[in-house]
């Protein structure tokens, strides 16, 4: 099981100067320094999905979707799966926190939730970061496709069936 914790996307990054440059370069986050790479195996590099001017695609090295070429590159993409999977545990345990334990099955579909940011910061709060407890085992899987729902069944998988209005259901 992972979680996926995102938040709305700002229109501007906040330390963008008034020149249209990084006013923080050289301390900036491992998040920026990948962009726009895709850190996500599964999901191709597109230029129509990224907040990048048209400019940015024109100009420089080329990124490859199938692989990427620049090993210092390549390293800062690796750390950051490796965070992830570092704050897998955590992420969960502030979804169940919040109740969230709806989920959907990786490949197939997304269950996204748009929890308000009061019981979020609530949920974070609540979460002890040096525990490292064992999650819930209530979680349930929500699947449309009827021959994954049947495999999944037959191996014992707990599936959500109810109607989902507490979460939207993004087919992949």
């Amino acid at each position: 099981m992972v979680a996926v914790l995102a938040g709305n996307a700002l229109q501007q990054c906040p330390s963008l100067g008034e020149d249209d440059r990084c006013g923080i370069y050289e301390k900036r986050p491992l998040v920026c320094r990948i962009y726009p790479m895709e850190i996500n195996p599964s999901i191709a590099l597109n230029p129509e999905n990224k907040a990048c001017p048209p400019e940015v695609w024109e100009q420089g090295e080329v990124l490859f979707t199938d692989r990427i070429v620049d090993p210092v590159l390549a390293d800062q993409v690796e750390r950051s799966r490796q965070a992830d999977r570092d704050d897998a545990l955590a992420k969960i345990a502030v979804c169940e926190v919040m109740g969230l334990r709806v989920a959907a099955w990786k490949g197939n579909a997304l269950a996204v939730y748009l929890p308000d940011r009061t019981s979020l910061l609530e949920a974070i709060d609540h979460y002890d970061i040096g525990m490292r407890a064992p999650t819930s085992h209530d979680w349930k899987i929500r699947i449309d496709d009827p021959e994954l729902q049947q495999q999944l069944q037959a191996a014992g998988v707990a599936l959500d069936g109810r109607p989902h209005v507490d979460y939207i259901f993004h087919r992949l």
